[in-house]
């Protein structure tokens, strides 16, 4: 008897192919793992799912607790990270637990995704507001429900030359530099019309795709007064954030997420209709401009019916781009198409 027949034996198994994997899987210690995992206990049909997620227009449920959980393959962990870019099919251990007085059921992300994308009501849960991103054809999400800071900025991997260095040192300044003084992000044919105080395009980060990034430009001026550009190339694999005039974002799942996206924007027209707008403070971004100038300068209420409702953020009295630093609560901010829509029906 061979050495692998005497261990298949020894194991229980057969030695054709049928044992094959099992027999592999032991030598690796995984065997174990396979026999305790169990499915997740989704059982409920998508109609069933619709109705224990009713809500109202601001997306607070009525029908049942809503959490957010993970499937460890034996039980249900709360869900810590945020699932904003997340597509559907992405991942089968992301689970909603749907609790109320006497019962508790599970159902699979793909069907809370799909209620999402039918309804384009948002879903508030006790961590994170989610809404479909139509745009994007991916959930969109927020945690300043809870509370949204980028702790860490950097990845893993450290850059190797001494350009790339450099440029990592400009984001890291940038990250806490004023808003009229972070590096604008432009396109690579708008370059030397920069340099030169030209009028330019400034970028949009909705539309921003990696590709799309690796050929653009941060164009800053230095404190001598001398403007320079930096190629961004595949900044990714630095960094997780980017902070520029333009604005914020985050890089999640090879693609490229504004911070300022649906679900921020929808959290932060909620919260405003709330506070009966006392504290509403309006902003204009530009777009076009020179690098001498902001992308976003603060308007009179009187001027907001001047300008596309998409281009006019209003916030809590903080700037657009401003997340909850050290000394201050959540910041919100939506704009006016979002505001317009939430002013009037807020019921938390």
């Amino acid at each position: 008897m061979s050495e692998w027949e005497e261990f298949c034996e020894s194991r229980g198994f057969s030695i054709g192919e049928e044992d094959y994997d099992k027999a592999i899987d032991s030598l690796e210690g995984r065997s174990s793992q396979r026999t305790l995992r169990e499915p997740a206990p989704c059982d409920l049909s998508q109609e069933e799912v619709s109705v224990l997620l009713a809500r109202d227009s601001h997306g607070v449920p009525t029908k049942a607790d809503v959490e957010l959980m993970v499937w460890t393959g034996q039980s249900a962990d709360y869900l810590s990270g945020t699932l904003d870019g997340v597509l559907p099919g992405a991942d089968d251990s992301l689970v909603v637990r749907f609790r109320d007085d006497s019962s508790e059921s599970f159902a699979s992300l793909d069907m809370v995704i799909e209620d999402l994308r039918v309804t384009s009501l948002p879903l508030q849960s006790e961590c994170q507001l989610l809404i479909w991103d139509a745009k994007a054809h991916c959930v969109a999400s927020w945690q300043g429900l809870v509370r949204e800071s980028f702790i860490a900025q950097r990845t893993d991997s450290f850059p190797s030359t001494q350009a790339a260095q450099n440029l990592l040192h400009l984001l890291d300044r940038a990250k806490g530099a004023d808003h009229a003084l972070k590096p604008l992000l432009i396109a690579a044919s708008e370059v030397e019309r920069a340099k030169a105080g030209l009028i330019v395009e400034f970028l949009e980060g909705s539309s921003l795709s990696l590709e799309t990034l690796h050929e653009s430009f941060l164009v800053y001026v230095t404190s001598k007064g001398v403007p320079v550009s930096v190629s961004l190339g595949a900044i990714e694999h630095f960094v997780q954030e980017l902070h520029t005039r333009n604005g914020s974002y985050k890089f999640i799942n090879g693609a490229v997420r504004t911070v300022n996206g649906p679900a921020r924007l929808t959290a932060g027209a909620i919260h405003l209709a709330k506070s009966s707008n006392r504290y509403a403070t309006y902003y204009l971004r530009a777009e076009h401009g020179t690098i001498y100038q902001p992308v976003f300068r603060k308007i009179p209420d009187s001027d907001i019916n001047e300008h596309d409702p998409s281009s006019v953020f209003v916030t809590d009295g903080s700037h657009p781009l401003e997340l909850n630093g050290t000394h201050s609560p959540d910041r919100f901010v939506t704009n006016l198409l979002y505001f317009e829509r939430y002013e009037n029906k807020l019921e938390l």
